[in-house]
């Protein structure tokens, strides 16, 4: 390993900021002092009254970069990988980079980004991101880097290459999610789901509520909500519409129960348990079908998933002195 000083340090980068210029010119006669190899961005350099010792120097626009630890590409796949951008002395890695950008708002691909942004490895945006969010394939020189953190490096003057797919990169579910085991309902934790959910709740003969007070009667095609349902995850049984998967809902429907299906989006549920048994709450979800207790099949074809319940407009005191709409509302 050779070890150079700042003179040399400095001579060498003048030499080599000279004999780019030179090549820029394309004097093929012209010989380079000290200069092994040349092309476009990197030269090899002969280091004086050291044998054969050689060092690379790597140009990036106008920046000189003597003996970088690296030149080669480097995909930041995990935290790791952060190390291994710069050496004991504080150089960056001199050639091509691909980091990661999480962010809530969407940035334009194909676009160069001169401010200076976190940006963070593969493996950490597939960790963090929700389903709000975007993360975004960034492409960038080593020499822009302006910091290299043990998690993150800051960076100006990046290209957004593309976009990751939620479902193919960041693991993430999208359609109906059908709640069959208590499994199923744990990894709603994780928030990667995209579309609707579908749960169960057993209720009384009339319909009702087993335990919450005041009870609620349930009927397919009608949407309900409690806006104060609780979000406390450590309260296991609260206030909220108490719905579950469907084989808690089978194992505890009993004697002249009855069980109805209920779907609902993610951003509706109001807490999931930290020791759940199946069970968690939503503020807000609509019946779409009753169940045979015993198989689970529904009674009836079941609304359509997804399906928004159109409440009947009220008639008008005219309509009702007139007598008008009778016929349509029977």
């Amino acid at each position: 390993m050779v070890t150079i000083s700042p003179a040399l340090e400095d001579k060498i980068t003048r030499r080599s900021r000279r004999a780019f210029s030179r090549f820029d010119e394309d004097d093929s006669a012209r010989r380079y002092h000290r200069i092994a190899e040349i092309a476009q961005d990197r030269l090899t350099y002969r280091i004086p009254r050291s044998g054969k010792k050689k060092i690379e120097v790597v140009r990036r626009g106008y920046e000189i970069i003597v003996d970088p630890p690296t030149t080669d590409h480097r995909d930041l796949l995990v935290n790791a990988d952060f190390a291994k951008l710069k050496n004991n002395t504080g150089k960056h890695h001199a050639g091509e980079v691909t980091a990661y950008l999480l962010v809530d708002k969407p940035k334009k691909v194909g676009k160069v980004y001169k401010k200076a942004d976190k940006l963070l490895s593969r493996d950490q945006c597939v960790s963090q991101v929700r389903p709000d969010q975007h993360v975004y394939v960034i492409d960038l020189s080593g020499i822009d880097i302006a910091d290299v953190g043990s998690d993150h490096i800051m960076a100006g003057n990046f290209t957004v290459t593309s976009e990751l797919d939620p479902v193919k990169d960041l693991g993430f579910t999208k359609g109906l999610f059908d709640l069959q085991t208590k499994d199923d309902v744990i990894s709603l934790r994780k928030k990667r789901h995209l579309g609707r959910v579908r749960a169960y709740k057993y209720t009384s003969k009339d319909a009702e509520s087993p335990v919450q007070v005041p009870k609620i009667k349930y009927e397919v095609g009608k949407d309900y909500e409690i806006k104060d349902a609780d979000t406390d995850p450590g309260s296991n049984c609260h206030k909220g519409i108490n719905v579950a998967d469907a084989a808690w809902a089978k194992q505890s429907a009993t004697g002249e129960s009855r069980v109805f299906a209920f779907e609902f989006e993610m951003d509706d549920i109001a807490a999931i348990p930290t020791h759940t048994d199946g069970k968690f709450r939503v503020h807000r979800c609509l019946c779409v079908a009753e169940l045979d207790p015993k198989t689970l099949k529904p009674f009836k074809k079941p609304l359509e998933s997804g399906a928004k319940v159109v409440k009947p407009k009220k008639k008008g005191f005219i309509d009702k002195l007139l007598g008008r709409g009778d016929k349509d509302d029977a």
